[in-house]
């Protein structure tokens, strides 16, 4: 994450490791100064990101905003990028993915899944591993199963397999004797 300096009120802080110090005495500012200082890299972030217009940018903002915790920044890129790629089914489907896995980390694992169901028909291994994860969130293990197994015979990912474990873990009964 950069570091990020700015002046309030005659001071500089310095913002890193996730938290603001005094650049002067390296000291923690109070919580009503914080407050003020995320406030204006909020609205720093805010303009950087309503200047975004590429797709490819907003993904990858919509990223690494999900990557560093920004779930509510990540969201809102994403379903920017979502309204930009309707005529670009593997960028929606990328971005659907990236949606999906969003908003289980906001605890909406049933919106994820709702949202995502009508594409899942798609061999689009991320979204289907994303979508059986988000059932697997609400505990529902053989929808779940059913899903990921449309993923097998794609190029896998570590979050396929990871998907897979948890269902045989919660539901060993679905695999049987495998």
């Amino acid at each position: 994450m950069p570091t990020h300096r700015v002046l309030l009120n005659g001071r500089e802080y310095i913002r890193q490791d996730n938290r603001w110090i005094d650049a002067r005495t390296y000291i923690e500012p109070e919580l009503i100064i914080v407050r003020q200082l995320d406030a204006h890299i909020r609205a720093e972030r805010e303009a950087e990101d309503a200047s975004i217009t590429d797709t490819q940018d907003l993904l990858n903002a919509a990223t690494a905003a999900r990557d560093n915790n920004q779930l509510p920044r990540a969201e809102k890129l994403i379903r920017r990028a979502l309204g930009l790629l309707i005529d670009d089914l593997s960028e929606f489907l990328a971005a659907l993915a990236i949606l999906c896995s969003v908003l289980r980390k906001l605890n909406r694992s049933g919106q994820a899944v709702e949202e995502t169901a009508a594409y899942t028909h798609h061999s689009y291994e991320p979204l289907l591993a994303s979508h059986a994860a988000a059932l697997c969130d609400l505990g529902r293990w053989d929808e779940a199963k059913q899903v990921i197994q449309r993923a097998i015979g794609l190029p896998t990912s570590y979050q396929t397999e990871q998907v897979i474990k948890r269902i045989k873990r919660a539901r060993p009964d679905l695999y049987g004797s495998e």
